[in-house]
């Protein structure tokens, strides 16, 4: 043994600098050892790295519900990066891995459209090329436009990964020109991979990305077919589909269950689940969506889709039309169980509304006694932001954030942030009522802007808490 007194983290270190291993397995290796597992053991002492120090490790995994596959594989790490260190052999018992060799899915017509529905763009292009050209990985991800023939509707792969004086090389040309193959391609598949400058990637993504987005569609949809096995596939029996024709029908795909479900009705049960944050926000989904307020789930097809991207440009600026356009992709999305992806149609999200300068708004003076008033006639939650706002001179944002344990019962003194105010004994024992965590005003901003607008207008006033705040400070004996 040597090295011994080397923590895990200069010993995982010293295996990526020094051990001869192919850059896909380094880069894992480099993951693995930055994840956040490692962090419980980086600081400990090969020395003190016994079996009762690994055994509490693995069971942290365990009980942190990992997979047996990923469990074996943080330990493996750590066992390789130590007897390479180290000269020191680990061991410890892991849980039993359970394995599926054999029992993968038949991959048909329906199940491959099936898959390539639930991919994003980039995902279903290196699916398209490891079924269609038979690619490895590296040859997926390394893959150029240079490489792109569209004439001949064929594809160069350059297949070599060598050892060169320790360090592990990709080839494309050179010494290595025997190793070169080329792959035929369908023409439907050649459009949708585009074009691009000579050297572009097509897919502009590593091989940990593809891996762990096609896995979680397959989690997702309950699908068991690898993508290792993409490579392969093709070679028995050959599916010729049309990505471009799946994509521009996908709502044929996505919405066979569902398909006579109304889009506005869809829209508003998402929001009802508390889709999109909507607890706190307030959606017009009858004016925003008024092009596919008579629209199924079924019809939604991309003239559809086009002509309410037209509309919402004209309607809404930028803001607000990203807003309502993510609400329906992930309405759709969850609707569709991840099938159904506006993004693979690529719409023109500029915003086409004319902006409106509007005159500089003047302060007009009101009238304190007849706004003093309004305070008998406030529901109570905007009573209390009246007398923060008009006595405490808190900002409405603040308001909202004041608790009851902020409120000195004693001193009658308001305190949020590196602003305090003095308050009547009055007022105090109106604003504390409740547990001390409770919020003094539990209406948000929205809500208080909206009661106080109201009231002014029955009564034919014309203030706002910008105007009112501090307004009152003064008057406090």
């Amino acid at each position: 043994m040597e090295n011994t007194e080397l923590t895990v983290a200069e010993v995982m270190e010293k295996y990526l600098e020094e051990a001869n291993i192919r850059p896909v397995t380094k880069d894992m290796t480099k993951w693995v050892a930055n994840s956040k597992l490692f962090e419980h053991i980086n600081n400990i002492k090969i020395k003190d790295l016994d079996q009762e120090t690994v055994r509490a490790w693995v069971d942290y995994m365990i009980e942190s519900e990992f997979s047996a596959y990923t469990i074996a594989n943080y330990f493996g790490v750590l066992k390789r990066a130590v007897e390479f260190s180290c000269n020191l052999v680990i061991a410890c018992k892991l849980p039993k891995r359970e394995w599926n060799r054999g029992h993968t899915d038949v991959l048909t017509e329906n199940l491959f459209t099936q898959i390539l529905l639930c991919c994003d763009e980039i995902t279903m292009k290196g699916v398209l090329l490891s079924y269609y050209a038979n690619a490895n990985n590296h040859e997926v991800c390394n893959l150029t436009y240079k490489d792109v023939f569209y004439d001949n509707n064929a594809i160069c792969l350059y297949s070599t990964v060598k050892l060169e004086n320790g360090a592990w090389n990709y080839y494309e040309d050179g010494a290595q020109d025997q190793n070169i193959r080329f792959a035929l391609i369908p023409k439907n598949v050649m459009e949708f991979i585009g074009r691009g400058k000579p050297n572009q990637k097509v897919i502009g993504c590593d091989y940990k990305y593809l891996s762990c987005k096609y896995g979680q569609l397959l989690r997702q949809n309950k699908i068991n077919f690898p993508f290792r096995n993409l490579k392969t596939a093709a070679l028995y029996k050959k599916i010729n589909v049309n990505p471009i024709g799946i994509i521009e029908n996908q709502h044929l795909f996505a919405f066979s269950e569902n398909k006579d479900l109304n889009v506005i009705d869809c829209i508003k049960g998402y929001i009802d689940k508390g889709g999109r944050k909507a607890g706190g926000q307030n959606y017009n989904v009858d004016l925003a969506y008024r092009v596919l307020s008579d629209k199924t789930l079924g019809e939604l097809s991309k003239d559809v889709i086009e002509r309410w991207v037209a509309d919402l440009c004209e309607t809404y600026l930028q803001w607000g039309l990203t807003r309502h356009f993510s609400l329906l992709n992930d309405a759709l999305l969850d609707a569709s169980n991840g099938k159904y992806q506006l993004s693979k149609w690529h719409l023109d999200l500029t915003s086409k509304k004319i902006i409106t300068i509007r005159a500089e708004k003047k302060e007009v003076p009101f009238d304190k006694e007849a706004v003093r008033r309004l305070f008998d006639y406030a529901v109570p939650d905007l009573k209390k932001a009246l007398l923060l706002s008009g006595y405490g001179g808190f900002l409405l944002t603040e308001i909202v954030q004041i608790k009851v344990k902020d409120i000195d019962k004693e001193k009658c003194l308001v305190s949020f942030g590196n602003k305090s105010a003095n308050l009547s004994k009055a007022m105090v024992r109106f604003l504390t009522q409740g547990s001390p965590d409770d919020n003094v005003v539990k209406a948000n901003t929205s809500a208080l802007s909206v009661f106080l607008k109201i009231l002014c207008r029955n009564y034919g006033l014309e203030v706002d808490f910008v105007s009112l705040r501090g307004a009152y400070i003064d008057d406090i004996g």
